[in-house]
């Protein structure tokens, strides 16, 4: 008990040699002790102080111990507190019963045993410990719970905020989107007439400098339709339903061998594929794919684009490079949708430039494009509550694979 806090014990008797018996009893136990020697001021005692267990002597002037015990009991604060009675003139067993009757918790005939008095004590003392424990960590839960609950306050409150905040954001950005892609417009539109209808009065430094600025604007036009897809893309409102992919995936394909039909290239669309989801972002996102596979497969002799699934806890997930990593090890419960090709692939640890806008891997001259379009797909995946990762080689492909939430 060396290291653990004092408790009080307060005794109530009006014989002073009584009340020195007592203390020098329970003197081993190492506990603070308060004497009364009246009811009364037992009762101031208890106004200022809480006790472990109160001692008292049922025969006592003017306030007797079962008075004084209820008196104790009425409070709420001492409500709860165990009281020994302690007797040398009312020992029958009625007076044991009528202390039940005031609320005591024990009863006990002087003379007194000090070991039976000091066993008895003891409990007490352990049992007023527990519960003070119980209390603080109750206080302590109690006053985290409030903590917690202004921190979820504060944190929709910060929500809200930038919600606001990222909305008006984005209506400035559509605005001056807007804006700068009409300055463009014209720009690409003097630029035009200047090379159809003045070339010949240029010499061919003139027209140079002219051609470059005018693909420079048009550039910058892509680049300013590419963010307003962005912006759209997160205003836009989903809506769900159940959605072909199978469908969409070989009218992209059809839409795609158009552009280049001499192009040696097989596609592999597996039937039946379906998806919940909102159908217009889906085929943003897949048009977007298969035109990054169509690209990167350019220079190759034979071009191999696949599409397919991969249904849930399916043994071939196990074969999925990074499926138990923190990132994907979500996809467990889930379809898995991909998209594979035979192109010229990356290093894995260029990984997180492809979903950063802009950031491309491959240099201009080498395929074209304004690095905007797997960004896209990423986008539409997370409003999906989905997540996409890559499976990639140098010269060897890359597989692209995603859920939905």
């Amino acid at each position: 008990m060396e290291n653990q806090e004092k408790v009080n014990i307060l005794i109530v008797d009006d014989t002073p040699a009584n009340l020195l018996s007592y203390q020098d009893i329970l003197a081993p136990l190492g506990q603070n002790m308060v004497c009364a020697n009246s009811g009364k001021e037992a009762l101031q005692h208890l106004l200022h102080e809480d006790f472990a267990v109160i001692l008292m002597d049922v025969s006592m002037p003017v306030l007797n111990g079962f008075e004084t015990a209820t008196l104790i009991r009425s409070r709420p604060r001492s409500a709860h507190t165990p009281i020994i009675f302690i007797s040398a003139i009312n020992t029958t067993e009625m007076h044991r019963e009528k202390g039940y009757l005031f609320g005591r918790v024990d009863y006990i005939f002087s003379p007194v045993v000090p070991e039976i008095l000091q066993a008895k004590v003891a409990v007490f003392i352990d049992l007023f410990r527990v519960t003070n424990a119980y209390k603080r960590q109750a206080e302590e839960l109690s006053l985290l719970g409030k903590k917690l609950e202004e921190q979820v306050n504060e944190g929709k409150r910060l929500n809200q905020q930038l919600e606001v905040t990222n909305k008006e954001l984005e209506a400035f950005s559509y605005s001056i989107s807007h804006d700068l892609r009409n300055a463009l417009s014209g720009i690409i539109g003097s630029s035009e007439i200047l090379l159809d209808t003045y070339a010949d009065k240029l010499d061919e430094g003139g027209r140079e400098f002219l051609k470059s600025l005018y693909e420079d604007a048009w550039r910058m036009n892509e680049l300013i339709e590419a963010l307003l897809k962005l912006s759209r893309l997160s205003r836009q409102k989903m809506k769900y339903e159940i959605v072909d992919l199978t469908a969409i995936v070989k009218t992209i394909a059809k839409e795609l061998r158009k552009i280049d039909p001499k192009r040696q290239v097989k596609f592999t669309i597996e039937e039946g594929i379906m998806a919940n989801g909102d159908s217009v972002l889906l085929e943003v996102a897949l048009q977007n794919l298969l035109s990054n596979a169509w690209k990167y497969t350019a220079k190759q002799p034979q071009t191999i684009i696949e599409f397919g699934v991969i249904p849930p806890d399916s043994p071939l997930t196990k074969g999925i490079e990074g499926v138990d990593s923190p990132l994907t090890k979500g996809v467990r419960g889930l379809s898995v949708y991909f998209v594979r090709d035979n192109g010229v692939g990356f290093d894995m640890f260029q990984t997180d430039k492809l979903f950063r806008p802009f950031s491309r891997l491959h240099t201009e001259d080498e395929f074209k494009g304004i690095g905007i379009g797997l960004t896209i797909v990423q986008r539409v995946i997370q409003r999906h509550n989905g997540i996409i990762w890559i499976e990639a080689k140098p010269n060897e492909g890359a597989t692209f694979y995603w859920t939905l939430g």
